[in-house]
C-alpha cells in the first residue's frame, strides 16, 4: 500500500505522463524549432499573427455576408494555420536557397520566383475547391467550405502582404551584406 501511494505521488507530479502526443512533440521539437536568431523568432510570431488575420477577417466578412455559422467551421483555425505554414515554409525555404553573397533585394526576388506560383496555385485551387464544396446541399458543409473558402484567400493576402514584408526586413537585417562581400572570393 505505501508503494501504490508512492508510485501515485510521483505520477501526480510526473509533468510528462500529463502532456498529450502533440505537447510531448512540441517539447521534442522545440529545441530545433526555436532558433537563437530573434529575427526568425519575430518572422514566425508575424506568421501566426498573418493566420489569426486571417481567420478574424474571413469570419468577419462571412458574418457582414450574414452566412450562418456551424459548430464545424471550429475546426477552421487549425485547417488555415497548417495552409499558413505551409505557405511560409515555402517562401522561407525558398529566399533560404538563393545565394548569400546576393544582396537581400535580389535574393527576395529570385525567391519568390520560385516560391510566389507554388503559394498562389496551392492557395487558388485550395479556396477553389472550398467553394466548389459551397455547392453541397447539407447545411453545415456548405457554410464550412465558404468560411475555409473566403479564409483561405484572406489568408493568401496577409502572407503575401505582411508576412512578405517581414520576411524582407529578416533578410536585410539578418544578413550582413558588406561582411559577405568583404569575405568574398573572386572567381
Amino acid at each position: 500500500l505505501r508503494r501504490q501511494r508512492q508510485m501515485c505521488i510521483r505520477d501526480r507530479y510526473n509533468l510528462w505522463s500529463h502532456l498529450d502526443l502533440s505537447d510531448r512533440l512540441l517539447l521534442l521539437f522545440l529545441p530545433r524549432i526555436v532558433q537563437p536568431d530573434p529575427l526568425r523568432f519575430i518572422t514566425a510570431l508575424t506568421g501566426v499573427f498573418c493566420v489569426l488575420l486571417a481567420c478574424a477577417s474571413g469570419f468577419g466578412i462571412c458574418f457582414i455576408h450574414n452566412w450562418k455559422a456551424t459548430e464545424l467551421i471550429n475546426v477552421l483555425p487549425v485547417l488555415i494555420l497548417g495552409i499558413g505554414v505551409d505557405d511560409m515554409f515555402v517562401i522561407c525555404n525558398a529566399i533560404d536557397q538563393t545565394p548569400l553573397n546576393l544582396p537581400p533585394s535580389e535574393r527576395i526576388k529570385r525567391g519568390m520566383q520560385h516560391a510566389g506560383p507554388s503559394i498562389t496555385i496551392t492557395s487558388l485551387t485550395d479556396a477553389m475547391a472550398f467553394f466548389i464544396g459551397s455547392t453541397s446541399s447539407m447545411l453545415a458543409i456548405k457554410a464550412f467550405c465558404i468560411f475555409c473558402g473566403v479564409t483561405v484567400i484572406m489568408l493568401y493576402l496577409s502572407v503575401i502582404t505582411i508576412f512578405l514584408s517581414v520576411v524582407v526586413w529578416d533578410s536585410t537585417g539578418s544578413v550582413s551584406y558588406t561582411h559577405l562581400r568583404a569575405h568574398e572570393t573572386p572567381e
